[in-house]
């Protein structure tokens, strides 16, 4: 081979070299750009979601708050509810104790019997009347004493 024909060789090879590099120099700029492209896309993406994201915390927030104040509300209706049967069952004492004290005056109650029960007073029904002699007539038509024994007319009183 001639030295022209090695030279023209090394020279192709040489600008086909230059020419690769080129064109991998402008790939490479090319998926640079593209991916500054994507990049700025996922920010977009990203800033418009955290926006939303905000509002989204403000609700939390508040639900939490509103679930808070709920808490503490009902709390404190447990604390006036127990307060409340506290009082009741002191009262139902008292009632019990003032009848127990009743019967121990009453000669007619025997408080030492096995079968002694205090026979602690009931709300009556609506409609209930109470009589002259002091019995009671109810809305069923039945009579009784204060004490909750059935008046019988024609037989021996039963206990109630």
């Amino acid at each position: 081979m001639e030295t022209s024909t090695i030279v023209w060789i090394v020279v192709a090879v040489i600008v086909a070299l230059i020419l690769i590099a080129l064109i991998g120099s402008l790939l490479k700029r090319k998926k640079a750009q593209h991916d500054r492209e994507r990049a700025q896309e996922l920010r977009t993406d990203a800033q418009t979601r955290a926006s939303s994201l905000h509002g989204a915390d403000q609700e939390a927030r508040a639900a939490q708050a509103e679930a808070d104040q709920r808490r503490i509300e009902a709390e404190r209706a447990a604390a006036q509810a127990h307060e409340k049967q506290q009082a009741l069952a002191h009262e139902q004492a008292d009632v019990e104790q003032r009848v127990r004290e009743a019967d121990r005056v009453d000669p007619d109650v025997n408080v030492k019997s096995k079968d002694y029960r205090p026979t602690t007073p009931e709300a009556h029904p609506q409609g209930t009347v109470t009589n002259a002699d002091g019995t009671l007539t109810y809305p069923d038509g039945s009579v009784r004493r204060a004490d909750g024994s059935t008046v019988d007319s024609g037989g021996p009183e039963l206990r109630g």
